[in-house]
Order: C-alpha cells, then sequence, then structure tokens
C-alpha cells in the first residue's frame, strides 16, 4: 500500500488549553486591561465572579464598577475587537452561564442582530424560566421588535412582549419572597437589601418604562403614577432604592407632550425641586 511522506511525521505533545477557570481568568483579565480605568473593586468583583461564574449578582456588580470610572461609556460602545472576542469567548467557556449568555445577548443588540440577541436570551430563559432579569430582558426586545416594519405579526410580538413583562412583574416579587423566607441562598444577598416597596417601585417603574416605548402613554402614566404614590405612602422604605426621581421626570415629559403643561408643573415642584 502506498504510504503518504509526512504519515511519519514526529509531531510532539498537545499544547492543554487549560481549564475553565483559568481561560475565565484571563478572558476577564483582558477585558480590564481593555478598560484601562477599571478601579480596584471592579478587579475584585472579577476575582469573585472567577469563582462563581453563573452569579448574576455578581455580574451586575460589575457592570455597576465599570459604570463608575471615568472613561466608561459603555460595555459595547466602540468596543475593540478583543473586547469583542472576550465576550464571546465567555459565553462559549460557560455555555450555561446566564450572566455570561446576557453579556452576549446585549453585544448582539447593540450590533442590531436582534435575531441573535433574541436566540441568545431564549437559550438563557431555558436555562432558569424563573429569572426575572432574563424574562425583563426578552420582554423589551419583543416590544421593541414589535415596531419594525419590518418584523412580520407585530400584533403577536407586542402580545407576546407584553405577556413576558407581566410575568416579569409576578416573578420579581415571588422572588423576593423566596428571599426572604430562604436565608440560605446566595444570590439573595443584595436582595436583602431591598425593600418590597422598594422593589414594587421598580416593577411599576419598568412596566411603565416599556409601555411608554411602544407609546400607550396612558398605560404608562397610570405605571409612573403608582411609583410616586408608594413614594407618597412610605418614603422611608425607599432609602435602599428610590426611582420616584425616575418616574416623576418620565411622567413630566409625557406631560409636556400632550400639552398637559398645568400638570407637568405640579409634578415638578413635588418631586424633582429640592
Amino acid at each position: 500500500s502506498l504510504h503518504h511522506p509526512t504519515s511519519h511525521r514526529v509531531r510532539g505533545p498537545r499544547r492543554s488549553r487549560g481549564n475553565p477557570r483559568s481561560r475565565l481568568e484571563t478572558a476577564l483579565q483582558i477585558l480590564l486591561n481593555d478598560m484601562k480605568a477599571a478601579s480596584p473593586y471592579a478587579r475584585e468583583i472579577c476575582l469573585e465572579l472567577v469563582k462563581y461564574p453563573y452569579s448574576i449578582p455578581l455580574a451586575n456588580r460589575l457592570t455597576h464598577a465599570l459604570s463608575l470610572t471615568p472613561e466608561y461609556t459603555s460595555l459595547y460602545s466602540n468596543a475593540p475587537e478583543n473586547r469583542i472576542k472576550v465576550i464571546m469567548k465567555l459565553h462559549k467557556t460557560y455555555p450555561t452561564s446566564i450572566p455570561f449568555a446576557l453579556l452576549c445577548a446585549h453585544y448582539h443588540c447593540t450590533k442590531r442582530k436582534y435575531n441573535d440577541s433574541l436566540c441568545v436570551y431564549m437559550d438563557a430563559f431555558s436555562l432558569d424560566p424563573k429569572q426575572p432579569l432574563t424574562v425583563l430582558c426578552i420582554a423589551t426586545q419583543l416590544l421593541f421588535l414589535s415596531r419594525s416594519a419590518l418584523v412580520n405579526n407585530r400584533h403577536e410580538t407586542f402580545l407576546k412582549g407584553f405577556a413576558m413583562m407581566e410575568w416579569y412583574g409576578h416573578q420579581r416579587l415571588v422572588d423576593f419572597e423566596d428571599c426572604t423566607v430562604n436565608d440560605d441562598n446566595k444570590a439573595c444577598v443584595t436582595e436583602k437589601m431591598l425593600t418590597k416597596e422598594a422593589l414594587q417601585q421598580e416593577v411599576f417603574y419598568n412596566l411603565g418604562r416599556c409601555m411608554e416605548e411602544v407609546e400607550l402613554n396612558n398605560l404608562a402614566v397610570d405605571m409612573y403614577q403608582r411609583v410616586l404614590k408608594i413614594a407618597d405612602g412610605c418614603i422611608h422604605e425607599l432609602e435602599s432604592a428610590n426611582l420616584t426621581s425616575e418616574a416623576a421626570h418620565n411622567l413630566v415629559g409625557i406631560y409636556r407632550r400632550s400639552n398637559n403643561v398645568d400638570q407637568a408643573l405640579q409634578i415638578m415642584r413635588k418631586y424633582l425641586v429640592f
């Protein structure tokens, strides 16, 4: 039989690719080095994220820490090629990690690859259907797509997005109640810093923001007014998180666009003027 000339070539040992944790640590280090103004606090969070790559609270703390740096605009805006590769590698290395899946989906959104982003969002949803953050991302994506003339079945897309928003509001409150009962849940550390009133404000504000995005201003006004009503009734319970000013600002914008100047001035004097 014939033999190929290269069949007797001596091959060296295959190079080890390292374990996933070391690759994750290297990827996060590249990401931080790329963002030169990253604070020591952000680097500490990265070390924790290496140990717990499936922790959404840690990923939230990382993005918050990076947002406090002076040169920060966005994790994806004008992102160099190496930062994009890092984000993709993180998702590929940990395909069952919801935080890295959301990072990858957010990147697709910024590049207007809405089909790819929605697929990744749905993959994250299949990993944990009860995760409110994933449900909120899918809802906002569907409501945004329902406004595009290029989307088939726009009404069906809108109804699906609206249903996901309702599911988000329900699941967010259910998760909070579970966290208050289950003290052993490590993912609930940040949730325990919130009060029920602050969480209700968050849910109503996000619902109002989505309604305003699809120009259902009458529903948006109702949601924003609920946020302000909570602030009027229990201002001391909102010290951990307070969305009163944000809701009032958006409500003033809706009133001004509808030429309801008197109502806008009343909201401004009560909630926005110090």
